[in-house]
């Protein structure tokens, strides 16, 4: 397998940066409907909410793109279920323990972090997964 062209190496990092950005938007927003008085904690919590989504699904990430792009896996469903699967590693780093207690009571952030997992998913595929392990993309033809 030849080296993967620079400019698809950055067009994967823009698309998990992209998609980590939606998934973080949408929990933010669903955190601003339930404390709606509180938008400069919750601007707050977005950038701090941004690097964490960052920080806490980089590795998983890194082992899901691998895979699409070895095996050229351009389904939109793999892409989907990534999303939720890195959606949920990052909801049970961010409660710690009491995560299975915050989901009992609250179904709305259930709901909110498995959205917000599918559409980074789909910005993901969107962006650069719809294109893995394509000679194009592969050949810098879809530099941005």
């Amino acid at each position: 397998m030849p080296a993967m062209a620079r400019s698809r190496r950055w067009q994967i990092i823009r698309a998990y940066l992209a998609g980590c950005l939606v998934a973080t938007l949408i929990v933010t927003v669903r955190l601003l409907i339930k404390a709606p008085d509180a938008l400069a904690i919750v601007t707050a919590l977005l950038l701090i909410g941004m690097v964490a989504s960052i920080v806490m699904t980089f590795l998983p990430f890194l082992i899901l793109a691998f895979l699409s792009e070895t095996r050229s896996i351009r389904a939109l469903i793999y892409y989907l279920t990534c999303g939720l699967a890195l959606a949920i590693i990052a909801a049970f780093a961010s409660y710690g323990p009491q995560t299975v207690a915050v989901m009992r009571v609250d179904p709305v952030t259930i709901i909110a972090f498995a959205i917000a997992g599918a559409a980074g998913g789909f910005t993901y595929w969107r962006l650069a997964g719809s294109t893995a392990g394509s000679k194009q993309a592969s050949a810098g033809g879809l530099s941005g």
